[in-house]
């Protein structure tokens, strides 16, 4: 296990709108442990179980980023 912190700009699965995998939104940040997996809900891998550092096509940023202070 591993915790990982990123800003709202990186483009994975941790800070995107479609995946439901554990993670937190703290100043604009997302946090979560590195090898977590949720299920993505979006178009990119509908669905399926995939990682918190996956990345994809249909990424979106979550919002929840932008509801903390930076």
């Amino acid at each position: 296990m591993s915790i990982v912190t990123v800003g709202k700009k990186y483009s994975v699965c941790a800070t995107c709108e479609f995946w439901n995998g554990p993670r937190s939104a703290d100043s604009g940040c997302s946090t979560f442990d590195n090898k977590a997996s949720g299920i993505c809900m979006g178009e990119g891998f509908s669905n399926w179980k995939v990682g918190a550092v996956s990345t994809c096509l249909k990424w979106r940023h979550w919002n929840a980023l932008d509801d903390t202070e930076a």
